[in-house]
């Protein structure tokens, strides 16, 4: 979902809002984002992040950016910067490197998605 919608993203910056091409994308991301809209689809950050680059190019970017932020408060992402900085003040030597970077990219992906709501 998120490539896709990437993609999508990519070809109206390329070739603008009316091309064929992008027409075409664009409907073949509208499924899964009525998927993520009704719940069906796992929660995940991939879907949040899906969610925010539609966001930007849509009529309806209000409705996406707030099911977006209702998806990260549901995954805790609101947490994963308060714990980053405490991982990283508590440094002991015994790092844990993917975690770190997890919670990086949660909590990137918070402060994306808590900027676009309050726009």
């Amino acid at each position: 979902m998120l490539f896709d919608t990437m993609c999508t993203a990519g070809c109206r910056a390329e070739l603008g809002p009316t091309s064929e091409q992008y027409q075409l994308l664009s409907n073949a991301t509208k499924g899964p984002i009525c998927a993520a809209t009704l719940g069906t689809v796992p929660k995940t950050i991939e879907t949040v992040q899906a969610l925010l680059i539609d966001a930007c190019y849509s009529e309806k970017g209000w409705l996406l950016t707030s099911l977006a932020l209702r998806l990260a408060l549901e995954l805790n992402l609101q947490d994963a910067y308060t714990k980053l900085s405490l991982r990283i003040l508590e440094d002991d030597g015994r790092r844990d490197r993917r975690e770190e970077e997890a919670l990086f990219r949660q909590a990137r992906v918070w402060f994306g998605v808590f900027v676009l709501e309050h726009m």
